[in-house]
């Protein structure tokens, strides 16, 4: 019995220990570093095109990973949607990934069912995106900074607003100085 309680007591310290991580630290722990740019050419778009990163470099790239099956996706989606009209004068791109699998019409009938019209439909061919960043729950909004580097991740679903927006691209920036400040520290240091 002592045992038992032991073990509990252990898993729910890792399990804290995990949750406590920054999502920079996180993700290195996925196979991927994030201090170098997440571009690929897994992406295609409506007409089968290859969606390149590289084009939204100077922006913050809201990417929201999404599947049509997933209702709360879809709804977080309409949502990003709306944002995208509030935030277009502004450096703010947001790309919803879906990972379906079953090609654009499902992904068109989604769009046309909630009414999104703003956000360019494009899709993880091979699942290779998602296998990268380590996605593992939908949907999943990861965070590119102007130079394409993952500097938050969002796991599951949220309330997005302006000012929930607002304040992500605030904690971007703040990751971004202390990067630049620990860079320039080691830079002095040698």
């Amino acid at each position: 019995m002592k045992r038992q309680l032991l073990l509990i007591k252990l898993l729910f310290a890792v399990l804290v220990l995990h949750l406590s991580l920054p999502a920079n630290l996180h993700a290195q722990q996925k196979g991927y570093d994030s201090r170098h740019p997440f571009y690929n050419s897994y992406l295609n778009d409506a007409s089968d095109k290859p969606v390149n990163l590289k084009h939204y470099r100077g922006n913050i790239v809201f990417v929201t990973f999404w599947a049509t099956w997933c209702q709360r996706c879809v709804k977080q989606i309409k949502i990003m949607d709306d944002l995208y009209v509030a935030a277009e004068k502004s450096n703010i791109i947001f790309l919803p990934i879906n990972i379906d699998f079953r090609g654009i019409p499902l992904i068109q009938k989604a769009y046309d069912s909630y009414d999104i019209d703003n956000l360019r439909p494009v899709m993880d061919i091979n699942g290779k995106a998602v296998k990268y960043l380590d996605i593992s729950v939908l949907p999943t909004t990861v965070i590119l900074d102007e130079t394409g580097v993952v500097r938050k991740r969002i796991v599951g679903q949220r309330t997005w607003n302006i000012d929930y927006v607002n304040s992500i691209i605030l904690d971007v920036k703040e990751i971004q100085e202390k990067e630049h400040a620990r860079n320039l520290k080691e830079l002095n240091v040698k």
